[in-house]
């Protein structure tokens, strides 16, 4: 959309301005046009990842894709043993020490 800051800043202008005569804007051509504080909350939104994408922070375990698919598969088995089907072993640790203790055992048949 824009490659330079000042470019961006030109925008912000622009929005400002039709803001004061009344007029919506749209950011893509196939948006829909926003008001004052639908831009507003879509500005905040596209700082915050320029901020995050600038400012090497390192992406934590908690956020990396790998694990969050552990959880989810954790999730589910505890979901499964609601159900009374047989788990055997969770992937994540933090499932691993709380609910250790409903999985089921080889030795149950």
């Amino acid at each position: 959309m824009y490659k330079y800051v000042k470019e961006y800043l030109e925008i912000l202008r622009k929005a400002n301005e039709a803001f004061n005569n009344n007029i919506k804007v749209k950011l893509f051509w196939n948006d829909e046009p926003m008001d004052r504080e639908g831009f507003r909350k879509e500005f905040l939104m596209a700082l915050d990842r320029r901020i995050n994408l600038k400012g090497n922070v390192p992406i934590t375990k908690k956020w990396d894709d790998t694990y969050q698919t552990h959880l989810l598969r954790d999730k589910r088995r505890l979901e499964d043993i609601g159900k009374r089907i047989s788990v055997y072993q969770f992937e994540t640790e933090i499932v691993r020490k709380r609910f250790s203790h409903l999985l089921s055992s080889y030795n149950d048949f």
